[in-house]
């Protein structure tokens, strides 16, 4: 059985982790491929809105031009990026 930690734990975490986007683009990458060869079709994953939109948009051309579907939502917390790649 897994243990949680408590939100207020999540939440300190969160705030330390302060990832910049090539972070992000890379564990997105590995979490694509992971999801992909346990025979999903698809990750949804949420960015910390410090991270520059324009930024963003550029990894979701990448992925577009890889041939990924990606679904995007910015709202006041977070982007929410949904990227599929069997539809």
């Amino acid at each position: 059985m897994s243990n949680f930690i408590g939100a207020a734990k999540a939440k300190s975490l969160t705030a330390e982790a302060q990832i910049d986007i090539l972070t992000f683009k890379k564990r997105l990458a590995q979490f694509i491929e992971d999801n992909a060869k346990q025979g999903n079709t698809c990750v949804m994953t949420i960015a910390p809105t410090y991270l520059n939109l324009s930024d963003l948009e550029v990894l979701i051309e990448e992925l577009q031009k890889l041939g990924y579907r990606i679904e995007f939502e910015k709202s006041e917390a977070w982007y929410s990026l949904n990227v599929f790649w069997n539809d």
